[in-house]
């Protein structure tokens, strides 16, 4: 794990504060001190295998290759000497989505509409992501879009966060960390079987999106 506030990633990144704990490891805020002033999210790999490492570090070079307003910037990754992996993004300001509804409570359909219409908008490219070096398709697959995984910034901006369980598609290979991390009841079903991309298609990951729509417009049942 990180370890305490104050300490010092890969000689860079000073640990601020946790910002969550997820099935995959924590999320940490820190003080970029190779440039000052600047704020990062770090996210933790707890799976220290030699095969997690290299698909982590294939999965980080795809990630940070991704360049979308709906999408956090990725801008580094490590591992460090005890087999931590570490994946630096940018810091996105603002509430989750969570917590915009449990203070404000449901959304309007207004709103609800335009935050499904910039999540999509970010699924879309994410499932149709090709390298531009090589024209192939490597599609990413979040596989756990839930309110706490979106973003409300100051500027009116839905940004889908937290990409540690993410399911890569690379040609003929598939990449995926386990299911135990998924959601309940967001993820679709063939997910939590550990459903090969021939059966699990980026398409699925779009199959509960009306039901999400009703939800954050009409009620807020799924924070209880």
């Amino acid at each position: 794990m990180a370890g305490p506030n104050d300490s010092l990633l890969h000689n860079r990144y000073r640990i601020l504060k946790p910002l969550g704990q997820g099935g995959m490891g924590a999320v940490y805020l820190a003080d970029d001190t190779t440039l000052p002033g600047r704020k990062v999210a770090i996210k933790e790999n707890l799976n220290t295998s030699p095969d997690a490492q290299r698909q982590f570090q294939r999965e980080a070079t795809i990630l940070a290759r991704l360049r979308h307003p709906n999408l956090p910037t990725v801008t580094d990754y490590f591992i460090e000497p005890s087999g931590q992996q570490y994946l630096v993004m940018e810091y996105v300001r603002g509430e989750d989505l969570n917590q915009r509804l449990r203070t404000q409570g449901a959304m309007s359909e207004e709103e609800a509409v335009n935050c499904t219409a910039q999540l999509l908008s970010a699924v879309h490219y994410m499932h149709t992501w090709q390298d531009p070096d090589t024209g192939q398709g490597r599609a990413v697959i979040h596989r756990d879009i839930k309110p706490g995984n979106v973003k409300l910034t100051p500027d009116g901006r839905y940004v889908l966060v937290d990409f540690g369980i993410a399911k890569f598609a690379m040609g003929d290979e598939d990449t995926a960390l386990s299911a135990r991390a998924l959601t309940l009841g967001y993820a679709p079903i063939e997910q939590y079987h550990g459903a090969r991309k021939s059966e699990q298609h980026a398409s699925s990951a779009c199959s509960s999106w009306e039901s999400r729509i009703h939800e954050w417009s009409k009620t807020v049942r799924m924070l209880r």
